[in-house]
């Protein structure tokens, strides 16, 4: 509003003609107060504002912003009156079968003088615990004895000492019996022969014994005595196969080297008596040739093979006349030969029999175990 306006304005008299101001509007006219067509007026923005546009220009919408997750809280747990003050809801027993008032009546819990439930679960629990707790005493006992019995002593050791210095003996007998027959087999008697297979058959069933006795001492639960006595018992059962089929074989051929040598004095009784002695040794050599020991069955066909050979040259030295030297010369160099072949089958056999005893031998093994124990045994008796 301009200041103008605000001017207070003097009262007129109706009987003088008024006048009017500039200020003063004069009232529309009829014509003038009825509605003109409708011209729009123009606004003039402005000066200092810019024209702005009538459409705003496109503006791309940005990308929705992710709210950042907020972590949800756990809900705190109810305070310890809260759970002390809910009420503890047990389900209730089937109903009775009898009368309430019967004596038979099963008593409910909190009745005078009934079991109820909690003290017949309570009856359960003590059973099962006692169970349980004797099965850990069984346990624990079994274990103590156990142990106890695991526990390898001095005096078990001591025991098992003396098994094996037996067992060391018994093995340095066998074994000198046992080669001991294939020194003097060509020329051994018949009482030396016989007697050397006897011994040697005897005293293999003595280390055999000795060594049983090896089994169940807790000693050799060692594992130092463990380790040596594998490799013993391994030699152990070879040498015992060898010595079986050794003893067997020798058995068998030994009577034919008896009657071999018995040639010899045969002779004297002529061609006739000389000839059936060289072939009871043949038959013999024969039958020997399939013996189990393969050292002795190769001597057996050598020996065969020379008992034929020499039947043969006494029947060509009992035809030959005496005249003949030459012819008969012949065939006496023939029967050196034979004596070498022979001699030197029983270098061969003596030779192939030393080898094949020393790969089963058990000495040495036997030995190492011996003082394995011996050792265990005196530092056990070292300790305080």
């Amino acid at each position: 509003m301009n200041p103008q306006d605000a001017q207070p304005q003097m009262p007129t008299d109706p009987q003088q003609p008024q006048v009017i101001s500039p200020q003063q509007t004069v009232p529309p006219t009829v014509e003038q107060a009825r509605p003109q067509p409708f011209e729009p007026v123009p606004i003039a923005a402005p000066e200092s504002a810019p024209v702005q546009p009538s459409i705003p220009e496109y503006q791309p919408t940005p990308p929705p912003v992710a709210a950042p997750e907020v972590p949800v809280a756990p809900l705190p747990p109810p305070p310890p009156q809260a759970i002390a003050a809910a009420p503890l809801v047990q389900p209730l027993p089937p109903p009775p079968t009898q009368p309430i008032n019967s004596p038979l009546a099963p008593a409910y819990p909190g009745a005078a003088g009934g079991a109820g439930l909690p003290t017949a679960n309570k009856k359960r629990f003590i059973i099962i615990g006692a169970i349980v707790a004797a099965v850990i005493v069984v346990i624990a006992a079994a274990l103590f004895v156990f142990m106890s019995m695991s526990k390898i002593s001095k005096e078990d050791y001591q025991k098992a000492n003396t098994a094996i210095g037996d067992v060391t003996k018994a093995v340095s007998k066998s074994t000198s019996d046992l080669t001991g027959t294939s020194y003097g087999l060509s020329y051994d008697t018949p009482t030396t022969a016989n007697n050397k297979y006897e011994t040697a058959k005897k005293s293999l069933e003595e280390y055999k014994a000795a060594n049983s006795k090896l089994k169940g001492l807790k000693a050799f639960s060692d594992s130092d005595i463990k380790a040596k006595n594998k490799i013993y018992q391994q030699k152990f059962d070879a040498y015992v196969n060898y010595a079986n089929n050794y003893i067997d074989s020798y058995n068998k051929v030994y009577p034919g080297f008896i009657a071999y040598e018995d040639t010899i004095t045969a002779s004297s009784g002529g061609v006739a008596a000389y000839k059936t002695q060289l072939a009871s040794a043949q038959k013999i050599f024969e039958d020997a040739s399939n013996v189990p020991d393969k050292d002795i069955a190769a001597l057996s066909k050598e020996m065969a093979s020379a008992t034929s050979t020499l039947a043969q040259l006494v029947d060509q030295l009992s035809s030959t006349p005496a005249s003949d030297y030459a012819k008969q010369s012949s065939i006496r160099s023939q029967g050196y030969d034979v004596d070498t072949k022979v001699s030197n089958a029983l270098k061969d056999f003596k030779s192939n029999q030393g080898k094949h005893f020393d790969e089963v031998d058990p000495s040495k093994s036997a030995r190492d175990l011996s003082d394995a124990v011996f050792n265990k045994y005196l530092s056990k008796s070292l300790k305080k």
